[in-house]
Order: C-alpha cells, then sequence, then structure tokens
C-alpha cells in the first residue's frame, strides 16, 4: 500500500509510527512528484512550484518575439543602422500576433505594419544619420 493510505502520527523521537511499527527519520525516504504541467523544486526548508504549461496567450507573444528577433536579424543583414526607420509586412497568418503591434513596430522601429502575403517584408523608410 502506499505510505499515504496508512494512518501516521509522529513520535519523540523524531521518527513517525505507520500501521504501528516505528520509523526512524534514516528509515524513511521522502519522494515527491510533481503534477504534469508543473516544476517543483526544493532545499534548505523552502520549496517552490512554478505552472509551465504553455497558454495560447504565452505562445503568441513566444511567437510575437521570435519574429522580432527574426526582423532585427533581417535589419542587420541588409545593413540598416540601429536608427533606421522600416515599413514591416507581416505574413496574413500571423494576424492573430495583431495584440503585439505595437510591441513589434517598437522594437523593430516600424513605422507601420501590415499583414499580407506569406513572409515578412521590411523596406528602409528613413534614416536619423546626421
Amino acid at each position: 500500500r502506499d505510505l499515504h493510505s496508512f494512518p501516521t502520527r509522529r513520535s519523540s523521537d523524531l521518527g513517525v509510527l505507520v500501521a504501528g511499527e516505528r520509523l526512524a527519520a534514516d528509515d524513511v525516504i521522502r519522494a515527491s512528484s510533481a503534477p504534469e504541467g508543473w516544476v517543483v523544486a526544493g532545499g534548505q526548508g523552502i520549496t517552490v512550484a512554478l505552472d509551465v504549461r504553455l497558454d495560447e496567450d504565452l505562445i503568441r507573444e513566444g511567437r510575437a518575439n521570435d519574429l522580432v528577433r527574426a526582423v532585427n536579424t533581417a535589419r542587420k543583414a541588409q545593413g540598416l543602422e540601429i536608427t533606421d526607420r522600416i515599413t514591416l509586412t507581416l505574413p496574413a497568418a500571423d494576424a492573430d500576433l495583431e495584440p503585439y503591434l505595437s510591441m513589434i513596430a517598437k522594437e523593430t522601429l516600424a513605422v507601420d505594419v501590415a499583414f499580407a502575403g506569406d513572409d515578412f517584408r521590411l523596406a528602409r523608410v528613413t534614416s536619423r544619420r546626421g
């Protein structure tokens, strides 16, 4: 039977009585497992549990961050300066990222963002070079 199914009570020698049997602290191995989607770590009297499940909003946010990285990599590959402003066309399939457009525009220095086609495209519109 599972240890948790037995009635237990603490004894005075820091052991435990389980089903009438006295177990000392070094007779017991304490193990636990986290529920699916959770990560649990502990030590020095502290236990922390994190819900690591991804919901649709977190997945979309991750895709938006990946898109920003890809656009900024393309900016660098095209030789754009950090001050150059761009227009940005995102794939129509990414229209569900619309709630993140202001973040995408800010992080990529896009003055205009639209959805069309199958791939992202960017074009330099201004430069702040002197």
